[in-house]
């Protein structure tokens, strides 16, 4: 998932570990922090990005669906890009489970004044995933309900 060809260094690998018991070893939510680390060698990164998801799902919890919540919005959050992030709540409000035609999806979002480039990245840090041999995507439900979530936070 970090797209890496050698191995962690054991300080990255002590990091990665403690990020993966801050995902309480949910695999989506490894899955979609490890893919926004894709590509990051500097430690400060890692030891950044540990304190940042600390921060984001420190807190009360009030049940397992908000914990992921939390942790799901940290991956949100990291894509650093507000054109990113409106691709991706654009994307909650197709029907659950519903696949895509990357083609179609990259018209509405022409029509609505969004870069077509976006797609790629939303797939590469998987808020998005690939479906159909690359020709459609579709979006968890999970990542769904967290992104109308977020959605009706921000209005």
């Amino acid at each position: 998932m970090l797209g890496r060809y050698n191995a962690l260094s054991p300080e990255e690998e002590g990091i990665a570990k403690d990020i993966i018991k801050e995902c309480a070893g949910l695999p989506l939510a490894i899955i979609t922090i490890a893919k926004s680390m894709n590509g990051v060698y500097d430690i400060c990164e890692w030891r950044n990005a540990l304190n940042e998801l600390r921060e984001h799902i420190q807190g009360p919890t009030i049940d397992m669906e908000s914990d992921v919540f939390k942790i799901l919005e940290f991956s949100y959050d990291r894509l650093n890009d507000e054109k990113l992030q409106e691709c991706l709540l654009y994307c909650a409000l197709l029907l659950e489970d519903y696949v895509i035609r990357r083609v179609s999806l990259i018209k509405y979002w022409i029509a609505e004044g969004i870069w077509h480039a976006i797609l790629n990245k939303l797939e590469n840090v998987c808020l998005l995933e690939r479906c159909e041999n690359g020709k459609c995507v579709k979006m968890h439900d999970v990542i769904r309900d967290m992104a109308i979530n977020i959605s009706q936070g921000n209005s």
